[in-house]
């Protein structure tokens, strides 16, 4: 039997060709899941030979579909954290090593996959994925908060941009004998939108990497989206307080 190497899948060039591929071996997945289903209910019921024979080619093959999902899965996060800009190089590194790991020991239980020819065979590499889940779960969430975060921290880096230039324009008025009490009124309005974002992102932080962040099922992924689109709303926000500073200098 000819053996399935998932570490030695090439280098994709672009995040598009990542996620096509992940998009495969997902439908690959769901489509082998439901084959096993029903050849499973069928065996369940008529207990003949044949039946079984079937249901555990369909359980490899359900158990092969999910390994190169999960390998696609890291390869497109990886690819994620590549070409989302301001990830800090120790964290896109940690999860490098990280996602390498997770490949080897996939490529590692599909070797043992290709050769189990029993159900206990089939059952006991079933049982070793899920006793490894907890870390790939975690493991990729993880790699999900650092790309949130980093998104909400870029569009706060263009917020303080916007701010200075803000403060810029008021110290150019001022000098100039304008009132800026207007301006100021608006900035103490677009910074407490801003200090509410940051108060959001450090909570997201905590959900993702906080001291009770130690296991894939401790971390709620929809609370942590959550959380980031709330923070990026409070900037959005603010970044409007700062509009309307600016439309009658600009004259907009």
């Amino acid at each position: 039997m000819t053996s399935l190497s998932l570490t030695s899948v090439p280098v994709f060039a672009d995040y598009n060709s990542v996620l096509t591929d992940y998009n495969f071996q997902y439908t690959n997945y769901r489509a082998a899941y439901s084959r096993f289903t029903v050849s499973r209910s069928t065996y369940l019921t008529y207990q003949t030979l044949t039946a079984q024979n079937a249901a555990i080619a369909d359980f490899k093959t359900v158990l092969t579909s999910r390994n190169r999902l999960v390998s696609s899965y890291f390869d497109l996060l990886q690819e994620k954290m590549n070409i989302t800009p301001n990830i800090d190089p120790p964290d896109l590194q940690a999860f490098t090593g990280k996602r390498q790991s997770t490949k080897e020991w996939l490529d590692d239980n599909q070797k043992k996959l290709n050769n189990a020819l029993t159900i206990e065979d089939l059952n006991t590499l079933s049982d070793e994925f899920n006793s490894r889940y907890q870390l790939i779960q975690l493991d990729s969430l993880q790699a999900v908060g650092r790309i949130l975060l980093a998104k909400g921290a870029n569009l706060d880096r263009k917020v303080a941009l916007a701010f200075d230039k803000t403060q810029e324009v008021a110290q150019f008025l001022s000098a100039d004998g304008t009132d800026i009490s207007p301006i100021q009124r608006g900035l103490i309005q677009a910074k407490i939108k801003r200090d509410l974002s940051t108060d959001k992102a450090a909570e997201e932080k905590d959900l993702f990497f906080g001291k009770n962040a130690t296991r894939g099922n401790q971390i709620n992924l929809l609370q942590g989206q959550q959380l980031a689109i709330a923070a990026n709303q409070y900037l959005r926000e603010s970044v409007s307080y700062v509009l309307e500073i600016l439309k009658p200098i600009i004259g907009e």
